[in-house]
């Protein structure tokens, strides 16, 4: 038999076993079992109780399958397969049992090998993956080659930039690369190899395109399987090699043009924080000191400009693309006067980091003041063109208003008079001349409207707020429209001159037939607000409202804008669709006034 045969009565006694049974017995445990031994108390004592429930259970008539490692004590695992089976009599009573055990252990082996295997190439496979995710997506060009030189790996980055392909994989440094650079790979990846340690070079390679660049190499050794590998990064650092080559050549540059220059030039060592200056700060803003910090730079730079200059200073700094700033602002003299300066300068980097700023200040305040003059006098002369475009405007507004009301409106009075004759004529008049008679009537009231707006003389006969009251009862009138009107003023220290009034009133009255134009508003409302030499003007309404950045300003607002600009002020508009509009209007009269 291949399995070991136990008979084992109901005391559990060994009454039989077989040569089989007595040689996995003393592999499995070291046990010489013979005939009247008890089955389970030469086993080890942890077994015991397990064992006597199991028996028990077969004893009762149940038939138990079971495998089990043991051996470990000894040395040897050993798997075996125990079979327990009921022995019993004619009378089918139990009498004992039977135990046929089978030594597993080479499946038993070849299984967990399988499983270590199956495993392995799990591992094998993830830490494959993860590498090649790794590689793919590094920012930098890598590589591997053995110990002949073969290549074996290159990531997505290496073949785009050299114009290699997968194919490439397997072929040798010396055929895929000029002669020179290939002895030269070659004779680092020996280094690498002899040293069996990581080095850093510096290299020349050629691009895909044919362009020369300068890397900085970091070459290490891989052992895998008992073989050795050489791995590589490459940075490209040309334009940081060009940018110092160009720095070294700046310095003695600077040297000759500190002497010759008369700007303040500065060299800040950003790593020590350390301002060192030329003699031209003492004779540009009076101070003696020859070194300084960037704190006290900050403190002497004026208020308004400190908080530009400081964004503008450190974002520089930290953009590793940005060379050079270009920053105006003033700068505190000695003496506590601000100078406008001009300050240009040069950015140091090594790896990436500032480490010193080159620059000068330049001291521009004689420009500014004349461009401030220039602006001044453009300002006063636009004001004068809109002052003189404004009265013409209402030179001949009042003409055609004479023309209207004196010629016009006196000829359709007389077709009124002579219509109202005919009315006494023929049957078939009356209508006709009914109907005439109140297109006549509708005219007319047109004309006298069309002549009260274009010479608003309530103006002259009640004033400004009277005559903005009268407008919006007109309109209010119609029923199109209900506005709301509100006046306050401080103390009447300040007065207006009449075209002054006029071009506020043409504001008001522009941005009220706005409203009634392209508002569809149901409600306005007009705030007047007079305090002293400024003039507030808020017209709100209801209405659908619109995006003042999608849409171009009309003839209307370019109207309002232009009056506006005449008393130098300001005009903004707060609208979104469907959340109705807010004109806000600042108007500084004692520019107008001035005039």
């Amino acid at each position: 038999m291949e399995e070991g045969l136990f008979i084992v009565d109901t005391n559990f006694t060994i009454i039989y076993l077989n040569k089989k049974a007595l040689a996995i017995s003393k592999k499995a445990h070291g046990i010489s079992y013979k005939v009247g031994d008890p089955i389970i108390y030469s086993l080890p004592q942890n077994r015991h109780q397990k064992l006597t429930t199991l028996f028990k259970k077969v004893l009762e008539g149940q038939t138990i399958t079971y495998e089990i490692e043991v051996g470990k004590k000894i040395g040897n695992s050993t798997w075996l397969k125990c079979h327990n089976q009921p022995l019993k009599n004619s009378s089918k009573e139990v009498v004992g049992f039977t135990v046929l055990v089978k030594d597993i252990s080479i499946q038993k082996h070849a299984e967990a090998v399988q499983l270590k295997q199956k495993e392995l190439k799990r591992q094998h496979a993830e830490s494959s993956s993860v590498f090649e995710a790794f590689m793919q997506n590094s920012p930098l060009v890598g590589w591997v080659t053995d110990d002949k030189g073969i290549m074996r790996y290159m990531n997505a980055l290496y073949l785009e930039t050299y114009g290699f392909t997968k194919a490439d994989f397997g072929r040798s440094i010396f055929d895929i690369f000029p002669n020179q650079l290939a002895v030269d790979y070659y004779m680092n990846n020996l280094e690498v190899i002899k040293k069996n340690e990581a080095i850093e070079i510096i290299e020349k390679g050629i691009m895909a395109d044919g362009k020369e660049q300068i890397l900085k190499i970091y070459k290490f050794p891989l052992s895998i399987n008992g073989a050795t590998l050489v791995a590589g990064w490459a940075v490209d650092i040309t334009e940081q090699t060009e940018l110092q080559e160009q720095f070294s050549r700046s310095v003695e540059r600077y040297e000759y043009a500190n002497q010759a220059t008369s700007d303040a030039i500065y060299d800040w060592d950003t790593t020590t924080d350390i301002i060192t200056k030329n003699s031209n700060f003492e004779t540009i803003f009076g101070y003696q000191e020859t070194t300084a910090c960037i704190s006290k730079r900050m403190q002497r730079i004026h208020p308004d400009d400190r908080e530009r200059v400081k964004e503008s200073y450190f974002a520089s700094l930290a953009d590793p693309s940005t060379e050079k700033w270009n920053i105006n602002y003033r700068f505190l003299c000695a003496d506590g006067k601000y100078k406008y300066v001009i300050d240009k300068a040069v950015i140091k980097r090594e790896h990436h980091t500032a480490v010193r700023v080159i620059g000068a200040l330049q001291d521009i305040t004689v420009l500014k003041e004349m461009e401030q003059r220039i602006i001044d006098h453009e300002k006063s002369r636009k004001r004068e063109v809109v002052r003189s475009i404004i009265e013409a405007q209402e030179k001949e507004r009042r003409k055609l208003s004479v023309e209207l009301h004196d010629n016009v409106n006196q000829m359709l009075s007389s077709c009124k008079l002579m219509l109202e004759v005919a009315l006494d004529d023929a049957a078939n008049a009356p209508m006709l001349t009914e109907k005439s008679y109140q297109c006549i009537q509708a005219v007319m009231s047109e004309i006298r409207k069309i002549s009260h707006d274009l010479n608003p003389s309530a103006l002259q006969d009640v004033g400004l707020t009277e005559a903005i009251a009268e407008m919006i009862e007109k309109i209010n009138l119609t029923k199109k429209l209900n506005i709301a009107f509100h006046f306050t003023t401080g103390v009447q220290s300040f007065v207006i001159k009449e075209e002054d009034r006029i071009a506020i009133y043409r504001i008001i009255q522009e941005a009220t037939n706005n409203v009634m134009k392209h508002a569809r508003a149901k409600n306005a409302s007009i705030s007047l607000n007079i305090m002293k030499s400024k003039l507030l003007l808020v017209v709100k309404d209801d209405g659908v409202g619109y995006n003042p950045e999608l849409i171009t300003k009309g003839i209307g607002l370019k109207n309002i804008q232009n009056r506006a600009d005449y008393f130098q002020g300001q005009v903004a508009i707060i609208s979104a669709v469907n959340e109705g509009c807010e004109l806000r209007v600042e108007l500084n009269l004692k520019y107008a006034s001035a005039n």
